[in-house]
């Protein structure tokens, strides 16, 4: 018996990434054994008239992974990145 089970091809686009301007950062570093230096970065983000808190967790043995930021940068979070409204 043969049976034949449909594949629907759709194109499936990514959320379009969203732009942050940073208000404040917060960053701490710690060691972390083979894996360098774990940096931790809390960032204090706006858009439209809300605030948004991000936290963002990588280590240094990863190159490229580590980006640090400072007030009045832009910040585009992809569908990875925790966001938490400030109330």
């Amino acid at each position: 018996m043969l049976v034949l089970i449909p594949i629907l091809t759709a194109t499936l686009s990514q959320p379009a990434l969203a732009e942050y301007k940073v208000v404040s950062v917060e960053r701490q570093e710690a060691y972390a054994g083979k894996l360098g230096r774990r940096v931790s970065q809390t960032i204090v983000a706006e858009k439209d008239g809300h605030r948004y808190e991000i936290k963002l967790r990588s280590h240094t043995a990863i190159r490229g992974s580590v980006k640090t930021y400072s007030a009045g940068d832009s910040f585009k979070a992809d569908w990875g990145t925790v966001i938490k409204e400030e109330k």
